[in-house]
């Protein structure tokens, strides 16, 4: 690592030249160790990190990992907030869908959304999933949890709702998808020793939408981070 640890200075040059540019107070730094996502791990405890940002390609081929050997064991042992983002294409985003059920990821997408709104002079759709012969209550839970999710927003932001028909959530996420250049989701709330990371919906929009993704989790206490840590 050591060798090797100049040649990595030019991606952190980069970075430096980004940050200026913006007005973005950055510090960096070369993690050695002999394993990518403990480096990782290491560093959120010794920086008392309360929230990491980590890229992903959108897919992974490795047998049996939902985002790649390194970035599961990350998602799953992070003791911080946590956004996973895909990318695609290289201009920020003007348009979001925000797909929501309500609960604290949501609140943390939105709390996010609501400093990029700003900064890219983005406007928000909250979105949310009905079946296709919906019923009277499956509308009223529609109109509270959109009325809930738009009312976290600044009000300077522009707001919009979308109602999507799909059989599969999944499905009508990704299919709406299509129509935004980012999708921000907040992970399922899902008992904690399911092998789905972030559950299995937030997994395939993440995989599937051909725009970019941001799933976020906020942080589940140091309780269940350290059950999480036993138990693998």
């Amino acid at each position: 690592g050591i060798r090797i640890a100049h040649d990595k200075e030019l991606l952190l040059d980069e970075a430096r030249k980004c940050a200026i540019e913006k007005n973005i107070n950055l510090e960096t730094e070369i993690i050695i160790a002999h394993n990518a996502a403990d480096g990782v791990l290491s560093a959120i405890d010794n920086q008392n990190a309360q929230a990491l940002v980590m890229g992903w390609k959108g897919y992974t081929n490795t047998r049996d990992r939902l985002f790649g050997e390194i970035a599961d064991k990350i998602v799953r042992l992070a003791p911080c907030d946590l956004a996973l983002i895909k990318t695609s294409g290289k201009h920020p985003p003007r348009n979001c869908l925000l797909p929501t059920s309500g609960g604290p990821n949501a609140r943390m997408a939105a709390t996010i959304l609501n400093g990029m709104a700003k900064n890219f002079d983005m406007k928000v759709t909250a979105g949310y999933v009905i079946p296709e012969n919906a019923q009277p209550h499956h509308n009223q839970e529609m109109e509270r949890q959109l009325e809930n999710t738009l009312s976290l927003f600044d009000k300077t932001i522009e707001q919009n709702r979308r109602v999507i028909e799909s059989s599969t959530i999944a499905g009508g996420i990704t299919k709406a998808g299509r129509d935004f250049d980012l999708v921000a989701i907040g992970a399922a709330k899902e008992p904690f020793f399911r092998k789905m990371l972030f559950g299995e919906i937030p997994e395939k929009v993440a995989r599937y939408t051909p725009t970019s993704v941001m799933v976020v989790k906020k942080y589940e206490g140091p309780i269940k981070s350290t059950i999480k840590k036993l138990f693998g």
